[in-house]
């Protein structure tokens, strides 16, 4: 019995040219490809990455200057209402008309608000309203309850609260029962 080794050149030798041809385009795109994706993992992608982060940075950056924007409006917004001696009249309990005259659907509207809470100085409500954007109908939240105030509410925490809160005074959103993001952060204590 005689053996017979396999020589890869003998095998070479014994293909055709069309299957040789064949051969070379097979590796030649196998080699390609392995380039390719070792250069896209190694130099491309790493700089499409850092590109996001920074595009994305950029993003948040615009985000939190039109927020500052909104919330420096509402602040106006705020002291005027609270320098308003009928809103301190009423929260004393001597302006039994005021929500009636002043907390309607038009105010809502004019102020491009959807809620607003009074409070007095010791944090308790005195008055709520939330509307929904979309149907302009009241709604209720138990964030705007009177059981709510009265358990450390974020929105009744004013500028001298002390302990965990001092941090979160002034910053942030909230996130309601209904889903809604609200801005927590200006409330006058009267």
């Amino acid at each position: 019995m005689r053996r017979t080794t396999t020589n890869p050149e003998s095998l070479i030798r014994g293909l055709s040219l069309t299957s040789k041809v064949m051969l070379l385009i097979a590796a030649t795109w196998v080699v390609a490809t392995l380039g390719i994706v070792i250069i896209e993992s190694a130099i491309v992608l790493p700089k499409f990455v850092a590109l996001e982060a920074r595009e994305a940075m950029k993003d948040d950056g615009r985000v939190l200057e039109a927020f500052s924007a909104e919330v420096a409006d509402l602040a106006k917004r705020t002291r005027d209402w609270a320098d308003w001696e009928e809103t301190w009249m009423y929260v004393q309990g001597d302006n039994p008309g005021y929500a009636a005259d002043n907390l309607n659907l038009e105010t809502f509207r004019s102020l491009d608000i959807h809620a607003m809470a009074l409070l007095d100085s010791r944090g308790r409500l005195v008055w709520a309203k939330v509307i929904d954007p979309s149907t302009r109908d009241e709604i209720s939240l138990a964030e705007f309850s009177s059981e709510a105030f009265a358990s450390a509410n974020p929105l009744a925490w004013s500028a001298d609260t002390q302990g965990p809160y001092a941090g979160a005074v002034r910053r942030g959103f909230m996130r309601t029962a209904a889903g809604r993001r609200m801005d927590p952060s200006f409330c006058n204590l009267w």
